[in-house]
């Protein structure tokens, strides 16, 4: 234990367990006696041996003296009797899991914040006179703020409001550590969300399943996971919003009529995993490196922690757009489109891929995909653009300006593309157009191509690629 970083982890880890311990600049270990429990024992010279309590105690329940869950649900529950505000005063308001009900707005004043408990059990709410199914009431789908089968609803807050999520570990969640969103909607449909920030959710900052008319300005989204997810929802405007996030910043599949218009995105995973109908982003910008880690890639430790250690985990952004797709899609998605976009320092600008390596990208596919005005400056991975023989890809660009930071082979590689059309397109970094790895060969227009070749090179070698 005489590792600086190990020796770190381990006095974060019992600064809060009935152990009063340190640990000098030299490394070594100094104890002071506690009564509280049990202190380092030295077992050999500089070596010390400590019983902890199991991990999951050091996730302590709400303290009920802190506790505003009951005192605020009542107030929410008085409001959809008559329909009205809850307003939420300045100040730190501890909770575990509130449930948001028809014809309700839920306003944080501003300095308000939510702060929610670090144990995952304190999300657990009994949603059985709802009567939902399995999707809604399993603990995956825990939240702070919870909306189920509602109508006309609101979350909105005022200048220096928060949803503080504390990066809520939970060990028998997603991929072993995963806890609560910020918020979670149902079967809703008039959803409004505004003005807030998320800071540190154990997993989303929103999650909406078969909801519509979604609309989101001027949100927040500080670390976590992804910032927003929609599945099977139509209508949903996420509108002026900065989304800086641990994983995906809009993500979800199955949807129609989506628009992500005048956000600032960071990312250490895709600024967009997304599929459906009607898909269109406008005047976004994003950035790279991400300010946030991909919590995965973090230590059993760290992703322990209420504050992510500064500099640890993966924090390049692997793709602007990443298709989403699943086996639950009954149709190929029709049309996505990126409009008057600029992406910086992002290593690759789109991934479709379905070639059977994507763990995310196992259904139906993608029957167009436009870039329109768009610039991509210091990709390092050329596009990936497998379709399939049933559906090729139709890909247009046109008024783009792309440059990558290493020099690649081609702009694009990939299978199973039906047309190729660019229009007043400008690359740099790259020597020809496209590697073709299947016997379908494009339909290609090319009104403008400056920078490099209109080469399209065949190649019998097997496509490889590994799963974002």
């Amino acid at each position: 234990w005489r590792d600086d970083e190990r020796a770190y982890v381990l006095a974060v880890n019992i600064r809060n367990r009935p152990v009063s311990a340190s640990i000098s600049a030299g490394g070594d270990w100094t104890v002071a006696e506690s009564a509280l429990g049990p202190s380092p024992v030295e077992v050999g010279k500089g070596v010390f041996k400590l019983e902890l309590p199991a991990l999951g105690a050091a996730m302590v329940r709400l303290d009920a003296a802190k506790d505003e869950t009951a005192a605020i649900q009542s107030r929410i529950d008085a409001a959809a009797a008559a329909g009205g505000s809850v307003e939420i005063g300045a100040g730190d308001h501890h909770i575990r899991s509130l449930l948001l009900k028809s014809g309700v707005k839920l306003h944080l004043k501003a300095g308000a914040r939510l702060i929610g408990s670090r144990s995952p059990d304190d999300y657990e709410m009994d949603l059985s006179a709802l009567g939902c199914g399995k999707n809604v009431t399993r603990r995956w789908s825990n939240a702070m703020i919870r909306i189920v089968n509602a109508n006309d609803v609101a979350v909105t807050g005022e200048v220096g409001s928060a949803i503080c999520g504390r990066n809520c570990f939970d060990a028998a969640g997603e991929e072993g550590f995963r806890g609560p969103h910020a918020i979670s909607a149902f079967g809703v449909t008039n959803l409004v969300l505004c003005g807030y920030t998320v800071k540190d959710a154990g997993n989303f900052g929103i999650y909406a399943q078969g909801c519509a008319n979604i609309t989101a300005k001027n949100v927040t989204v500080l670390g976590g996971h992804d910032g927003f997810d929609f599945f099977g929802c139509t209508k949903v405007l996420v509108e002026d919003c900065r989304i800086f996030s641990g994983d995906d910043c809009v993500a979800g599949y199955n949807n129609r009529d989506v628009t992500v218009r005048n956000c600032e995105l960071n990312s250490s995973c895709s600024y967009f995993r997304i599929g459906g109908n009607d898909v269109l982003v406008e005047n976004c910008r994003g950035s790279a490196p991400a300010k946030h880690p991909h919590r995965w890639t973090l230590s059993d430790a760290e992703k322990r922690l209420e504050k992510t250690p500064d500099g640890a985990g993966r924090r390049n952004t692997l793709s602007a757009f990443t298709f989403f797709t699943g086996k639950s899609v009954k149709k190929p998605a029709e049309k996505i489109v990126f409009r008057n976009c600029r992406f910086d320092g992002v290593d690759r600008l789109m991934r479709y891929n379905l070639s059977g390596s994507e763990r995310w990208q196992n259904g139906l596919g993608l029957a167009e995909v436009e870039f329109d005005r768009v610039c991509a400056k210091g990709l390092s991975i050329p596009l990936f653009v497998y379709g399939e023989k049933e559906c090729p890809l139709r890909f247009r660009m046109k008024r783009c300006e792309i440059t990558f930071r290493e020099q690649c082979a081609e702009l694009m590689k990939g299978a199973f593309v039906g047309e190729l059309e660019l229009d007043d397109v400008s690359v740099s970094g790259a020597e020809r157009l496209f590697l073709n790895y299947k016997d379908m060969q494009p339909a290609v227009k090319i009104t403008s191509l400056r920078g490099i070749s209109a080469e399209i090179a065949n190649t019998d070698a097997q496509f490889k690629s590994k799963s974002l």
